[in-house]
């Protein structure tokens, strides 16, 4: 067998790479990206590409019809810095399709219930006041400094403007999920630790009370309540979108919390988990280890397809068929495989496009930082209270960014399953 396998130059109309219409997402990709490389590539990544070919779908088309199954989606965000899938999120959102059958995102970026007034007299509001959403974003659970990423920033901004121009049946609604929480009742470092560790990750001494199965109440209690539209689309980090939550791991029970999977249990049937591409990690000892999804197989898979943004489902893919190595949890476990913990996949950008953000214009002022130096204080670490009084506003409100995964060792692993010739 050749140890290559030729792929088409893609010069016909890119919405036929896609079962349904509209295709505007994957024409914009197309038309931003060269159509004037043929790839030669791997046999053994020739039934990835056979299959994104016959089965892949422009993502917002592929999520909106799993809708007309499923009444909660819940898709895993990346990392929690990286901006671009934010992108995404707004382009699925803001399709009036969306608003008219779904309307509602609930979300673990964002904050504490306690705060959930104050999103809704923000998206009400006859002005777009960012003060609103600096107020909201800096009052966060467990992290004194706030929540100073700017994604939930520019996607409620961006979500006011739109609710602005829209009937009141096309308005999105954005909830926040996670666990009640006020600094003015942690009143040392002793209530603040024992508090973090009955939430914690992974608590085998009292499940319900796990920071996901409670997030996963909170967002039952909404849908089931207040909600018009009976449809949810909810934004969570990797881990906390597992549609299961109890796995063998080396002869042992593990239990991980998933708002996903608990989500599944108060709603049978009606619950879909997706993916976005990410990187694996697997544990190395005390270590661990990101590498590109299956040793670049996928990533190689997507680059002969131009990247084009797509969604599929896992079930009775090749995708879905492999071993499952995107948590180090889990990572490289015998028998668990991506459609154990994932329904579909959505696939919006290359690895070497993530970029992480982290700064929000005026997010820090003298007031906050006195407030934010108390807290530190009363957490027994004077010297993060120091450093921050220290500190000007300027350096406090610096804005940085980073393409992490766009670096030769990734790329390499990506590339040894190809050889792209241009013309």
């Amino acid at each position: 067998m050749k140890r290559f396998l030729l792929c088409l130059v893609l010069l016909v109309c890119p919405c036929s790479l896609f079962a349904s219409e509209p295709a505007s997402v994957a024409n914009a990709a197309l038309n931003t990206r060269s159509r004037s490389e043929i790839f030669q590539y791997s046999p053994e990544i020739e039934p990835y590409v056979s299959f994104l070919k016959n089965h892949a779908k422009n993502p917002v088309d592929y999520i909106l019809e799993l809708f007309e199954k499923y009444d909660i989606i819940v898709l895993a965000t990346t990392d929690h810095r990286e901006i671009n899938q934010w992108d995404f999120f707004y382009t699925l959102t803001s399709d009036k399709r969306f608003r008219t059958r779904v309307g509602n995102v609930f979300s673990e970026d964002g904050g504490s219930i306690k705060n959930q007034q104050e999103v809704d007299s923000f998206l009400d509001s006859k002005n777009c006041d960012s003060a609103k959403v600096l107020g909201i974003l800096r009052d966060y659970v467990f992290f004194p400094e706030g929540w100073k990423r700017p994604n939930i920033f520019d996607y409620l901004t961006k979500v006011w403007r739109l609710n602005e121009n829209s009937s009141p049946e096309e308005r999105i609604r954005f909830f926040l999920t996670d666990v009640y929480w006020d600094w003015n009742d942690i009143k040392n470092k002793e209530e603040y630790d024992k508090y973090m560790a009955s939430i914690s990750t992974i608590n085998f001494h009292d499940k319900e009370k796990s920071r996901d199965n409670i997030a996963a109440e909170n967002i039952a209690c909404v849908f089931k309540k207040k909600l018009f539209k009976k449809k949810a689309l909810v934004f969570f980090n990797t881990r906390h979108a597992y549609k299961r939550n109890t796995f063998s791991v080396n002869g042992r029970e593990l239990y991980l919390p998933s708002v996903a999977a608990r989500l599944s249990e108060k709603f049978p049937g009606k619950v879909a988990s997706l993916m976005m591409n990410f990187v694996g990690a697997v544990r190395n000892g005390q270590t661990k280890e990101e590498n590109p999804t299956q040793g670049g197989k996928w990533d190689a898979a997507f680059k002969v397809m131009q990247n084009i943004p797509m969604g599929f489902d896992l079930g009775n893919s090749p995708f879905g068929k492999d071993n499952f190595d995107y948590f180090a949890e889990l990572g490289g476990v015998p028998g668990i495989t991506y459609e154990n913990i994932f329904d579909g996949m959505i696939f919006w950008r290359p690895l070497s496009e993530f970029t992480t953000k982290e700064g929000i214009n005026g997010f820090w002022d003298d007031k906050y930082k006195q407030r934010v130096s108390a807290i530190f204080e009363k957490l027994s670490d004077s010297k993060k209270a120091k450093e921050i009084l220290d500190m000007s506003l300027e350096e406090l409100n610096k804005i940085t960014t980073e393409t992490p995964y766009n670096k030769d060792e990734f790329s390499a692993k990506i590339e040894k399953w190809l050889i792209c010739n241009p013309r």
